[in-house]
């Protein structure tokens, strides 16, 4: 695989984000934050985003992009960065939903955490803001992804095939969250932003190897 420039990088950053409203993170291969696109607030119920960051991309391994789960509901795709099969870094894409999460799985973690009242206004404004994106549209971001990274076409059936919803426990006080997001039992609103002429686009221009028009 090419070795990845960072220009291209950040330019891969801020088209995602338009185009899918997720805040991109790229870790280097040490764990350390490098950029984030854009500046945005991180769950309140960490301590450190950046330790956080570097679990997710700890589990990131091998070559395929993967969806990770925390404990507190969230969702994270993770896309390797490799030069000629070496892992150079992670790029990492979320928060996000696939469906809406109930108020009482949020007060459950407001309970669990024993926040104050000021924290619980916090984390009820940061899971509002959170995007829901359907399953579909973030495999097809991962397609986007590696594609512009690595100029190869990457089939959505072969990262659904190796895709691992793996939770994680980012600290000590993560691990006494009790209640799963149960993804299956809700549905996501009809009008939740997308651009899907804008993605059959991307999506094509992949599927004919048409990189200059990315």
């Amino acid at each position: 695989m090419p070795n990845i420039m960072p220009d291209s990088i950040q330019l891969i950053m801020k088209m995602m984000y338009t185009e899918f409203q997720m805040t991109l993170y790229w870790m280097d291969s040490t764990g350390t934050l490098v950029d984030e696109q854009p500046l945005r607030g991180f769950n309140p119920v960490y301590d450190h985003k950046a330790q956080t960051l570097a679990l997710l991309a700890q589990q990131t391994k091998g070559h395929y992009p993967v969806v990770q789960s925390t404990n507190v509901l969230e969702q994270y795709l993770t896309v390797p960065l490799l030069d000629s099969d070496t892992p150079t870094g992670t790029l990492i894409a979320g928060p996000f939903f696939h469906a809406i999460v109930p108020d009482e799985l949020i007060s459950g973690i407001i309970r669990d955490y024993q926040l104050s009242f000021r924290q619980q206004d916090a984390i009820r404004q940061f899971y509002a803001s959170i995007p829901l994106i359907s399953k579909e549209r973030i495999y097809n971001a991962a397609a986007m992804i590696h594609y512009m990274l690595y100029q190869q076409p990457l089939d959505l059936a072969e990262v659904i095939q190796h895709n691992l919803h793996i939770h994680i426990q980012p600290d000590k006080q993560a691990a006494i969250v009790s209640s799963p997001y149960e993804e299956e039992v809700y549905t996501a609103p009809a009008s939740y932003h997308r651009n899907p002429e804008m993605e059959q686009i991307f999506l094509q221009y992949i599927r004919e190897g048409r990189k200059e028009d990315l």
